[in-house]
């Protein structure tokens, strides 16, 4: 198809010193999720994990790309990134790896005390978060 087409005709050149940097700010943030005391355990994550149907990244996390096989589990990953319990989203990525300082992050404007949460009660409907902001 001419959309196929379009995308062979695309050659990114190779930069090997951008690589290097890619994989020294992957060691970086993967010895992160391993050593900090902010992200615990999650028994849930032995579990098998189906993304939900018409899932789409949230726009705001569209530049947080990760594209390997994580030391951690799905659910103590979202739990480091999305609860306002953690400070590794703000310390590790934002500070860290994006460079920002005196960062200040609000907690969510609804659900707080359940998004990110690993395990949620069935009274809990997780559609009820979307939209939701910090």
């Amino acid at each position: 198809t001419t959309e196929s087409m379009k995308d062979l005709a695309v050659v990114e050149e190779f930069d090997p010193k951008k690589e290097w940097r890619k994989l020294g700010d992957l060691i970086r943030f993967t010895s992160g999720l391993r050593n900090k005391p902010t992200l615990p355990i999650v028994v849930e994550d032995a579990a098998k994990v189906v993304e939900p149907r018409g899932y789409k990244v949230p726009a705001n996390y569209k530049h947080v790309c990760v594209e390997i096989d994580l030391p951690v589990g799905f659910r103590r990953l979202r739990s480091a990134m999305l609860s306002s319990d953690s400070s590794f989203h703000t310390a590790e990525v934002l500070e860290n790896k994006l460079g920002y300082s005196k960062v200040i992050m609000e907690p969510w404007d609804k659900h707080d005390n359940h998004i990110g949460h690993p395990t949620l009660s069935e009274e809990i409907n997780q559609t009820d978060f979307l939209g939701a902001m910090r």
